[in-house]
């Protein structure tokens, strides 16, 4: 449903701009005439940017539906399997949130400090630094991986316990 969603709303901003162009040509206030089709068009093909006005769109045309929304942001039971030394289900967790959340610098920071505390290859911490430099463009987001990145490299797991981090 939501990929023939897409294609329906891709189709549709391409004809609105289209329709646009051709009105633009043929009439003498052709320009005043396309502004509609050319917003229009520009609604639909910025599904990001205009998310408000598209969900208005699907639910007038019935092709809304709720199962593409995103859960709410919640780190709750992440950090409650790490207080249970439930790691992998952690892991899991923060990835799952990652999936759906990209732009929010926490789960990044803390699946870094997870990985190394658990002893992981540090190229999958380096990969999961990169991934959330490459999601986050915000300066005080990428500082905050950045810091987090430098923890991480600090963090060793307790050869005793093979769980329980400390400081090199």
């Amino acid at each position: 449903m939501e990929f023939q969603r897409h294609h329906l709303r891709r189709v549709g901003g391409a004809g609105a701009l289209i329709l646009a162009l051709v009105v633009s040509q043929t009439h003498l206030f052709g320009i005043i005439f396309s502004l509609p089709f050319l917003v229009l068009g520009a609604i639909l093909l910025m599904d990001d940017l205009t998310r408000p006005v598209t969900r208005v769109i699907d639910s007038i045309l019935g092709i809304g539906s709720a199962t593409g929304e995103r859960p709410p942001i919640d780190l709750r039971l992440a950090r409650s399997y790490v207080a249970r030394d439930c790691l992998d289900d952690a892991l899991a967790e923060y990835a799952r949130v990652m999936e759906w959340h990209p732009g929010i610098s926490e789960p990044y920071e803390e699946t870094m400090i997870l990985l190394a505390r658990t002893g992981a290859n540090p190229r999958e911490i380096d990969r999961v630094r990169r991934r959330g430099l490459r999601c986050l463009r915000a300066p005080e987001a990428r500082a905050a991986i950045e810091a987090a990145y430098r923890r991480a490299r600090e963090t060793r797991p307790d050869p005793v316990t093979d769980d329980t981090a400390h400081r090199v």
